[in-house]
């Protein structure tokens, strides 16, 4: 965080885990990175940029409603 120039960056990760009664497991189906950008205007913090990269995709078959065809 850099107060004087009313800038922030921050570095984070997330794992997405799905389960589906009778058919899975819970299980991690996917993950990854966020890099984020924050400026500071009228006091208030706002995203600036956000980059998201994904590491990790598995079987996302049951993840969204209306994708449960096996």
């Amino acid at each position: 965080m850099d107060e004087a120039n009313g800038s922030a960056v921050a570095r984070s990760s997330y794992n997405i885990l799905q389960t589906a009664p009778d058919l899975l497991p819970l299980q991690v189906v996917g993950g990854g990175r966020y890099s984020d950008r924050f400026v500071r205007r009228n006091d208030a913090w706002h995203f600036a940029r956000r980059e998201v990269t994904i590491d990790f995709t598995g079987d996302t078959r049951f993840h969204l409603k209306g994708q449960q065809s096996a």
